[in-house]
Formats: structure tokens, C-alpha cells, sequence
């Protein structure tokens, strides 16, 4: 259980770097430790930081915002709508009710189809040893 918990603390603390440094930190941590991270390593890390860079410029803008906004409300109201024309399908709590009409019509079926199938098992056993 230890080493869980060492697991998830070493990758705690990877994310944490790599969200406050950037994905430099892999560079910087090699360097440190005496390790050459090579050039895939670094132009990897340079890829993600750029893009990094780039996204956050680009969902800074209000463009992007707005758009952000306006998507949220049509799933919203798409959602809504779909609630009002099928009843509720995801919700805290939501179970199956049956109305008891339904139950009873349902509990006689079953209890025809289980006489039915004892019926045929009946049949297929007397057929078999004939």
C-alpha cells in the first residue's frame, strides 16, 4: 500500500511542476540529475509549451469565450428540451417507477411464461426418453 501512495505522490508532484514550469521541468530535472535529456526530449517540451502558450492566448479572447457561452446553452437548452418531450433520464436519484398497471400486466406474463417453459421442459424430457 506504500508504494501506492509513494506512486501518487511522485505523480502529484509531476503535475504540479509541469503545470507551474511548464513541461521544461522534465529538461531541467535530467540536467540537474546528470542526465542528457537529448533533442526529442527537448523539442518535445518545447512543442508543449508553445502550445501551451497558444491556448491560453486563444481561450483568453472574448471571441472564444462567447462561443464557449453560447455552445454551453444550446446542450443546455437542447438538454432541457429533451427532457420536456421524453421525462427525465439523468438525474441524482432517478430510479425506475412502474405504474402498478404496468407491474401486474408484466408479473402475469412472467408468470405465463414460466408455465409455458415448464411446459416445454415437460414435453422435451418426455420426447427424449421415448
Amino acid at each position: 500500500m506504500e508504494v501506492v501512495k509513494v506512486a501518487i505522490s511522485f505523480r502529484t508532484a509531476c503535475g504540479d511542476a509541469q503545470h507551474n514550469e511548464g513541461h521544461n521541468f522534465v529538461c531541467e530535472t535530467l540536467n540537474a540529475t546528470g542526465i542528457n535529456p537529448g533533442p526529442h526530449c527537448t523539442s518535445y517540451q518545447q512543442k508543449q509549451d508553445q502550445k501551451l502558450s497558444e491556448d491560453k492566448q486563444r481561450k483568453s479572447t472574448t471571441k472564444f469565450k462567447i462561443r464557449r457561452r453560447q455552445l454551453h446553452l444550446n446542450r443546455f437548452q437542447s438538454t432541457v428540451r429533451n427532457e420536456n418531450r421524453e421525462g427525465l433520464s439523468y438525474e441524482h436519484n432517478i430510479g425506475l417507477t412502474l405504474s402498478r398497471r404496468f407491474v401486474h400486466k408484466t408479473t402475469k406474463t412472467t408468470k405465463f411464461c414460466r408455465k409455458w417453459t415448464r411446459t416445454l421442459v415437460k414435453l422435451n424430457y418426455r420426447n427424449t426418453n421415448v
